[in-house]
């Protein structure tokens, strides 16, 4: 957003593009990720030693349909509205409004890193902490 500063409309920086090439291959392995984990998380026991098989990803993204359908619409749906807008239909135009929705998702790993720090059961950890308060940092420079 810096390198836009002076056109909102007209300025571009390369990374704008480059980061939606990244995030469409993120997004559907995140959806392949997430369903397998439910997957191993609801099947059977005896289903489990095979589980990371690639046989399982249907039924593993059948069950997330059925129980995130949310969460699934939007890892598989929302790549193939906004990576052809982003590229393709607004030639190359409005990096500045681009990267302030990128910069909406600034908070995002500091999140998953408190979730994951919360499961190991580290709630006190000074790490916990700064995490929370870098976390709070990152909420107000890029969602207030």
């Amino acid at each position: 957003m810096m390198n836009c500063r002076h056109d909102m409309i007209y300025d571009s920086h390369w990374l704008t593009n480059a980061y939606a090439r990244f995030g469409v291959p993120y997004f559907y392995y995140d959806l392949v990720v997430m369903a397998m984990a439910l997957y191993l998380r609801t099947e059977p026991l005896k289903d489990r030693r095979i589980s990371s098989n690639w046989h399982n990803l249907i039924p593993a993204l059948k069950l997330f349909w059925v129980k995130r359908k949310l969460m699934f619409l939007h890892h598989f749906a929302l790549p193939l509205m906004f990576y052809p807008s982003l590229l393709y239909f607004r030639n190359g135009l409005g990096d500045f409004v681009v990267g302030a929705f990128y910069v909406f998702e600034l908070p995002v790993p500091y999140i998953q890193t408190r979730h994951i720090l919360a499961k190991l059961d580290c709630k006190a950890s000074p790490v916990y902490i700064s995490n929370g308060l870098v976390m709070l940092g990152a909420m107000l420079i890029g969602r207030i």
